[in-house]
């Protein structure tokens, strides 16, 4: 299905206290969803308009440690609901400049906690997806922690390459007494990404992103959707990201983004999918504590 975003950042607060080199960051954004549900044009997918919020702290050590936490939500009006979604999460993350071969670098890793909240609606019925009489509405309600380790080269102003690692554990709401599959899952992954600055106006990024994962207890399927009774499901991911951005000003920038993700299961290939999402935005810093941004979106998945 495809669908089409647009939003507006109408109202931004930054507030810093010096001493303590802490950042507290809270946004409001509205805008308009050609398609919450992520629907089939089947079902005739209907618009809807929305209200986002997200407020991000930030507290850096002297140590090379740091803190932080982030409150993200998204509200649909009335007839779409149940697009709403909620995400909380903190973390502690370590940076550390050095040398390595004569290159000047940046070493990091940390941990991140998460805790998502979602009602899950089947895009093969449009409605909250459900087993039999029983409703499956926090299906894909999930927490989960990240860690992740890397290192950026800076050979230069212009060009910069960061390589890093990361592991996944994530676990779902738990439906298997209904009959619902397990989709607890852990995996493990890489990324590549260069930075490469022409101009002082100029930057372009590129990064590739493999992943492996896991899941803990869940069957694959033939091609007519049925279970294969001994298997264990994997997925492989492969994933390419780009992006220009352009600075109008100092104040002002231009920002054009793409994401091509390639995911492929190790049983029959049912699971087998590609997702396109191209975007572009700009941004103008209005004030030191507010600024506007305009974001459009286009997602084929």
């Amino acid at each position: 299905m495809k669908n089409l975003t647009i939003s507006l950042l109408a109202f931004n607060i930054l507030m810093s206290t010096t001493a303590m080199a802490a950042d507290l960051e809270a946004n409001v954004t509205s805008g308009y969803d050609d398609n919450p549900y992520l629907l089939s044009d089947t079902f005739l997918p209907q618009s809807a308009l929305f209200i986002g919020s997200d407020i991000k702290l930030r507290h850096r050590f002297d140590s090379g440690f740091g803190v932080s936490g982030d409150w993200d939500q998204l509200i649909y009006e009335g007839k779409s609901k149940d697009a709403n979604r909620r995400t909380l999460s903190g973390g502690i993350d370590f940076r550390k400049r050095g040398t390595l071969m004569g290159t000047d670098v940046r070493y990091r890793t940390g941990v991140n906690f998460t805790d998502y909240d979602k009602t899950y609606i089947s895009r093969s019925t449009g409605l909250v997806g459900k087993i039999g009489a029983n409703q499956l509405g926090d299906r894909y309600d999930a927490s989960w922690g990240d860690v992740d380790a890397g290192i950026e080269f800076r050979f230069s102003k212009k060009f910069r390459l960061d390589i890093s690692a990361n592991g996944r554990d994530r676990k779902y709401h738990d439906y298997s007494a209904v009959g619902a599959s397990n989709l607890d899952f852990r995996q493990w992954g890489s990324r590549a990404k260069i930075t490469f600055k022409p101009t002082s106006k100029n930057e372009f990024t590129a990064s590739y992103t493999y992943r492996d994962r896991k899941f803990d207890d869940r069957r694959g399927r033939l091609l007519d959707s049925s279970l294969v009774a001994g298997s264990n499901l994997k997925y492989k991911y492969n994933i390419v990201e780009a992006t220009w951005t352009y600075d109008i000003s100092k104040k002002q920038d231009l920002r054009a983004a793409a994401y091509i993700e390639n995911r492929s299961d190790n049983v029959t290939g049912f699971y087998n999918t590609t997702w396109q999402r191209y975007s572009i935005s700009y941004t103008n810093e209005v004030s030191e504590r507010q600024k506007l941004e305009m974001n459009i979106t286009y997602r084929d998945y």
